[in-house]
C-alpha cells in the first residue's frame, strides 16, 4: 500500500523528470519539493565549470523567504565562511538540518546569518550538496524555513535523501538533451546557409526537414504546391516520376550499396518555372539507444532554380583570391551568368577596361580563361554564402523551427539568477 509519503516522494520525482526536458518546469519543481517538506522556500543552485551557460540559480519561495540582488551579493562574498554549507561539503550526498549540528548560538554568531540569514528569514535550513564525478560540475539544493517554526527533523532529511538521485539524474539528462539540441541547431543553420533547396522526405513524401531555400521554394509555390506537410507538385506525372524516384531511393537497405542519384525536371504553375531536382537515399540505421524501431530510409531532395544566379559577393571574392574590388565586381557578374561586355556595361565601366581587371584576375587565379575563373569560384565555399534569402519559419514539417521560443524547449539560456515565488 502507498502511503501519503509515498505518494508525495513520487509526486516530486514526477516533477523533477518533466524539468528535465524543460527547464521551465524547475520552478514548479522547487515548488512541489518546498510544499512536500512543508518549507517556505527552495533555492536550487547548478554550477557547470566547462559549460557556464548551463548553471542554474532559482529561488522559490511562497512565504515569508526573502531574497533580493543585495543579500545575493553578500552571500556570495561570505559562502565559503558558511557553516551550513561547510556542513554539505562535508558530507556530501547527505542531507543536512542545520539544527542537527548547530547550535542557534553557533548559526547567529556566523557573519552569514547577522549579514544575510536573518534579513531574509532562513532561520532553519535543509541542504544537500551534489558534486559530479569530477570537479567540474557541482549541484546544492536547499530549504528554508522562517522563525518561530520548527528545524527540519530525521524525517524531512529522509525525505530528501529519497530525492538526491532523481535531483542528479535531472541534470545528467537536461545536459544530454540541451547538447543534442544544440548540435541539431548547428547542423540546421550550417545547411541554411547552402543556397540550393534540400528536402528530407519519407517514401510518402512527407518533409521531414527542409532547410530555408527549400522553404522558400515551397511557399513560393516555385514548382511545388504549398499548404500542406507533403511535397506536391503541379504536374501530375511529374508527381508519379517524383513519388518513383523517392520509393527507390527509400527502398535501399543499410546493408546494400547506396542508390545512384536520380534527377528530375519540375515544371511550375503556369509552366514558366522549372526546377531541377536530384533524389537520393538517407538511411537513418545505427540509431544510437538500439532505437531500431525508429531507423526508417528516408530520401534527400536537392533542388535548384535555374533562374536565380549563383551568388559570389564580392568581398569574399577579395579575400579569398586577392583581388581589387572591381576584380571582384567583374568576376561576381561572369559568375551570374553576364558576359564580358554586359558586365562593364552593368558596372559603367569601359570594355577595355574590364578585360584589363579580367586580364588580372587570370593572373591571381592562374587561369587563363572566364570560363576557368567561373568554375574556380563555384567550386570554392564563397558560393556558399547565401545572402539575399529571407528565413522561412513556423512550417508544419519543421518541430523545431526559428520561433523565438524554440531555444526555450530545453532552456538553453543563462540564467545566472532567478528569482521566483512571491516575493
Amino acid at each position: 500500500m502507498i502511503t501519503t509519503i509515498d505518494r508525495q516522494i513520487l509526486t516530486c520525482i514526477d516533477a523533477l523528470y518533466n524539468a528535465a526536458v524543460d527547464q521551465r518546469k524547475l520552478e514548479p519543481a522547487l515548488g512541489t519539493i518546498s510544499k512536500s517538506l512543508d518549507a517556505d522556500g527552495c533555492h536550487l543552485v547548478h554550477h557547470d565549470r566547462r559549460n557556464p551557460l548551463l548553471d542554474i540559480s532559482i529561488l522559490y519561495s511562497e512565504g515569508p523567504i526573502l531574497w533580493n540582488e543585495t543579500l545575493a551579493k553578500k552571500f556570495q562574498g561570505l559562502i565559503f565562511d558558511d557553516p551550513r554549507i561547510i556542513l554539505a561539503n562535508r558530507f556530501p550526498e547527505k542531507p543536512i538540518s542545520c539544527r542537527a549540528y548547530l547550535t542557534d548560538k553557533e548559526l547567529h554568531a556566523s557573519r552569514v546569518y547577522q549579514e544575510v540569514l536573518r534579513f531574509s528569514k532562513a532561520e532553519y535550513t535543509l541542504g544537500v550538496n551534489l558534486p559530479g564525478s569530477n570537479d567540474d560540475v557541482v549541484t546544492g539544493l536547499a530549504l528554508f524555513r522562517s522563525p518561530g517554526r520548527q528545524p527540519f527533523d530525521q524525517k524531512s532529511c529522509d525525505f530528501l535523501g529519497e530525492l538526491v538521485p532523481h535531483i542528479k539524474r535531472l541534470f545528467v539528462i537536461q545536459k544530454r538533451l540541451i547538447m543534442l539540441d544544440m548540435g541539431h541547431r548547428m547542423t540546421v543553420d550550417a545547411l541554411d546557409h547552402i543556397p540550393m533547396g534540400i528536402f528530407i522526405v519519407n517514401d510518402q513524401l512527407q518533409i521531414r526537414f527542409a532547410n530555408a531555400s527549400a522553404k522558400e521554394l515551397f511557399y513560393n509555390a516555385e514548382g511545388f504546391r504549398a499548404g500542406s506537410s507533403r511535397l506536391m507538385v503541379y504536374n501530375p506525372n511529374e508527381y508519379a516520376d517524383l513519388q518513383h524516384l523517392v520509393v527507390h531511393a527509400t527502398q535501399t537497405s543499410p546493408n546494400q550499396p547506396t542508390q545512384h542519384p536520380r534527377t528530375i525536371c519540375l515544371t511550375g504553375e503556369g509552366q514558366d518555372v522549372t526546377l531541377t531536382a536530384m533524389v537520393s537515399s538517407l538511411s537513418l540505421a545505427n540509431l544510437p539507444l538500439q532505437a531500431g524501431a525508429l531507423e526508417q530510409s528516408l530520401a534527400v531532395i536537392f533542388v535548384t532554380d535555374p533562374r536565380k544566379p549563383q551568388e559570389a559577393p564580392p568581398d569574399l571574392l577579395r579575400r579569398m583570391f586577392g583581388l581589387t574590388r572591381k576584380e571582384a565586381e567583374i568576376v561576381e557578374q561572369l559568375v551570374i551568368g553576364r558576359s564580358l561586355q554586359k558586365a562593364a556595361e552593368f558596372l559603367g565601366m569601359a570594355e577595355n577596361t574590364a578585360r584589363t581587371h579580367i586580364k588580372a584576375v587570370f593572373s591571381k587565379t592562374n587561369t587563363s580563361q572566364q570560363a576557368d575563373v567561373v568554375r574556380l569560384v563555384l567550386s570554392s565555399p564563397v558560393w556558399i554564402q547565401k545572402t539575399s534569402s529571407k528565413r522561412v519559419s513556423g512550417t508544419p514539417f519543421d518541430p523545431l523551427s526559428q520561433s523565438p521560443q524554440r531555444h526555450k524547449i530545453l532552456g538553453i539560456l543563462p540564467p545566472k539568477q532567478t528569482f521566483t515565488g512571491k516575493n
